[in-house]
């Protein structure tokens, strides 16, 4: 009897390590923030001057960092 062939797993796309490294301060950020990791109903990009993690809106996004 022939050995079966297992299915190969797909491979994962990676992303460009310029994206992951800003994912990654994402995630640093919002943990120094919230005190937690970011769940997943928890946005992406998150306002900072909220207490609870919301979505950071439009006008903010083009809004410079404050130093």
């Amino acid at each position: 009897m022939p050995k079966s062939r297992g299915r190969k797993k797909p491979k994962t796309p990676q992303l460009p390590k310029m994206l992951r490294d800003a994912l990654v301060e994402q995630r640093a950020a919002f943990r120094a923030k919230f005190g937690r990791d970011p769940g997943p109903n928890d946005p992406l990009l998150f306002d900072p001057d909220k207490d609870k993690p919301t979505p950071i809106g439009e006008a903010r996004l083009d809004t410079p960092p404050k130093c």
